[in-house]
This record gives C-alpha cells, sequence and structure tokens, in this order.
C-alpha cells in the first residue's frame, strides 16, 4: 500500500501534527495562541467591559472626594467674603481659655480673643460658654485652620450706627429709655441710644443718695430726661447730654408739704450737718433747717454739740415757705430732741485722769516761778 492509500483520517492528523510541530530554534507557542480565532475574540472583546466597570466604580469615589472638598472651600471663600464685607456670622461659644473663647462657625473652628468680647473689658467670660453670638471676622488664614473673630467690633459699629438715630432725635426736655453702663460717686452714666449722658448723684431722686449705687445698678433700664446737651471742651467733637431721673419722678414737695401746718410736731431723722444747723428729712426729698439758734434753749455754738447725723428728733414747725421750698424747724420750743452730748462730753472729760508735767521746763506757773527764785538765791 502506497502513502496515498493510507486512511484519509490518518493523513488528516498527520497534516495536523505538521501545522503544529515547531520548527528548529522555534519556540514552543503559548496555549493562548494555539486557541482557536472563533474562541479568542470573545475575551478580546470583555477586556473593554472590565475598564468600563471599572471606571464606572471609580467614579462615585472621585464624586465623594470631590463632595467632601467642595463645600469647604465654598465655605473658605464664604468666609473671605464676609471678611471682607464686614457682614455678620452667627457663632455658638463652645469653650473657654485665658486668652478668650473658642467659637464654632457651622461647623469651624474659630477664636474670639478676651480683648474682642465687649466693648471694654472682660473680667469673666464663662457666662457667654453654651451662647449664641454674632461676630465679625477679622482674619481667615492657613486655609481655614486660623480664623480670629470679633465681636467688639461689631459692638461699636451698631452703637455708631444707633448713635447716629439718636442723635438726630436727641433735644432738650425729651424722655428716653436708657441702660446704667457705669457708677460713679458723682453719678451714674446711662447708654441713651449710642450716646452715654450723665445723671448727676442730685438728679437721682427726690430723697438723698450718698452714693448711685445705693438706688441703682449697672445693666439697670431707666426712664430719663434730656435736661442739657452742650459741647464738651475738652472734646470738641462730642457733646455733654445731662440726664435726670428725679425730673420724671413725683414731687414730694406736691403732697407732703400738705401736711405741714406751722405749729405742728413732725418727726424726722439728721441728714446733714453744718456750722448754721442742721438739716432733718421729714419725708423723702423733703428737708428741714434746724437753725443752730433753735436747737436748744441756752447758747449752742455748733450743732454737734447737740444733735448727730442719724438722730431722730420731734421738731416743732416753725415756718414753711412752698415757693422756696423752705421749712424751718425748732427745738427750743415745743420741740423733742436727742439728749445733749455736751454734757456728756463735758462728764467724760472731767472722769479723765490729769496728765502730769512732762519735764521740768512744762508745768503750772507756780512751779515755774518757784524754779526762777531757786535760781536767783544761789
Amino acid at each position: 500500500m502506497t502513502q496515498d492509500e493510507r486512511n484519509p483520517n490518518q493523513t488528516q492528523a498527520a497534516d495536523q501534527t505538521t501545522a503544529t510541530a515547531p520548527t528548529a530554534g522555534e519556540a514552543p507557542a503559548p496555549a493562548e495562541e494555539a486557541a482557536p480565532a472563533e474562541e479568542a475574540a470573545p475575551a478580546e472583546e470583555a477586556a473593554p467591559a472590565e475598564e468600563a466597570a471599572t471606571a464606572e466604580e471609580a467614579a462615585p469615589a472621585e464624586e465623594a472626594a470631590d463632595g467632601a472638598g467642595r463645600p469647604r472651600r465654598q465655605q473658605l471663600a464664604h468666609f473671605k467674603r464676609c471678611r471682607d464685607d464686614g457682614a455678620p456670622l452667627e457663632g455658638v461659644v463652645t469653650g473657654q481659655n485665658k486668652a478668650g473663647l473658642e467659637i464654632d462657625l457651622d461647623g469651624t473652628r474659630a477664636f474670639c480673643p478676651l480683648s474682642q468680647i465687649e466693648l471694654g473689658y472682660c473680667a469673666d467670660a464663662s457666662p457667654y460658654r453654651g451662647q449664641t453670638l454674632r461676630f465679625v471676622l477679622l482674619k481667615v488664614e492657613q486655609d481655614g485652620r486660623n480664623i480670629v473673630v470679633s465681636r467688639r467690633k461689631l459692638l461699636e459699629r451698631e452703637r455708631r450706627e444707633a448713635a447716629e438715630t439718636t442723635a438726630k432725635q436727641l433735644r432738650e426736655g425729651a424722655e428716653l429709655d436708657g441702660e446704667v453702663v457705669s457708677l460713679q460717686p458723682y453719678g451714674a452714666f446711662v447708654d441713651i441710644g449710642g450716646l452715654h449722658g450723665l445723671v448727676h448723684v442730685s438728679e437721682i431722686s427726690h430723697a438723698r443718695v450718698n452714693h448711685p449705687r445705693d438706688v441703682l445698678e449697672v445693666g439697670q433700664r431707666v426712664r430719663v430726661r434730656v435736661t442739657k446737651i452742650e459741647a464738651d471742651r475738652k472734646h470738641p467733637d462730642r457733646q455733654r447730654i445731662s440726664l435726670s431721673i428725679r425730673a420724671l419722678a413725683a414731687d414730694p414737695w406736691q403732697t407732703a408739704t400738705e401736711q405741714l401746718v406751722e405749729g405742728v410736731r413732725v418727726e424726722g431723722q439728721v441728714v446733714r450737718i453744718q456750722p448754721f444747723g442742721a438739716f432733718v428729712e421729714l419725708a423723702p426729698g423733703v428737708d428741714g433747717l434746724l437753725h443752730v439758734s433753735e436747737l436748744a434753749s441756752h447758747r449752742v455754738d455748733h450743732p454737734s454739740e447737740v444733735v448727730s447725723v442719724g438722730d431722730r428728733v420731734t421738731p416743732r414747725v416753725l415756718r414753711v415757705d412752698r415757693d422756696a421750698r423752705r421749712i424751718s424747724l425748732s427745738l427750743r420750743e415745743g420741740g423733742r430732741g436727742p439728749r445733749r452730748r455736751r454734757d456728756e462730753r463735758q462728764r467724760s472729760a472731767a472722769a479723765a485722769p490729769r496728765e502730769e508735767p512732762a519735764g521740768p521746763g512744762v508745768g503750772r506757773l507756780g512751779e515755774v516761778l518757784r524754779q526762777a527764785l531757786d535760781r536767783s538765791k544761789k
């Protein structure tokens, strides 16, 4: 049997073996290359699908990063605009330290120095903890890691705006509401809307006031009347505003003096002593004068010999001058006063031990003459 006469199947297998056999010096072909073309095509088409799936999975992650960063950048841009425009922002006081307050500005940490909390010096900032306050931004630095705010700048601006409005309405005789901002021995300063006026201690009440703190306190709301507006000599660009609380209160002379009739005895308290007499408070804002000549039936050199501040006395009314607002009183004619202190002082002086002369050069006249005589004999 010749080679051509072999089984066709064997001939086909030999052809396949010849086709796949490597030539001399050629490496064997990989299995993937040996795969039929019909089977390799689907693998090449699947590769772009995997890349598309990977891109679809990565896209949300990149978008999330932008979503987390974009509001941060927008917030910082908003802070910088507010800083440049002076627009106020609200913040919550979350903490306190020696230097100032820690502020939460919509999730961003900020700091308010101690000097920027109030218009004046802030001695204690602890009451502000937990409060929501308005601030203006002073600094926005280090990509938002250093933000400094001020409440004082905002308060100063609001006060200037209020002062401009108040100045247009200010006139003598005007009645305004205000707040006590400072107490001094000579009076109380009241904020009447961006402007400060002085209520002198004599204009606080009809009754005598030793110190404004006896009847007023800082932060108290009061009703005042403008009594005088004049230029400040030290600061020509400012005005001095005089106020009165007493002017709006009921006048005690209209009621108390109706019961004061000449000859009647009244009870009061000694509130002041002068060389010419003692003033007795008969009612809040109503004082009468005990002249030194009316303190006793004997001669009195000074009122302190008979009365002292705080003594309760019952003098008799001599005269009532309602136009001049003067009341004359007397303890000499039908009045009852405290026990005279001159007798007490005299008894105390008599009971006190007498001091002996300190030395030979100081003594009674007789002793001095005796010493002089002894020296002449020698």
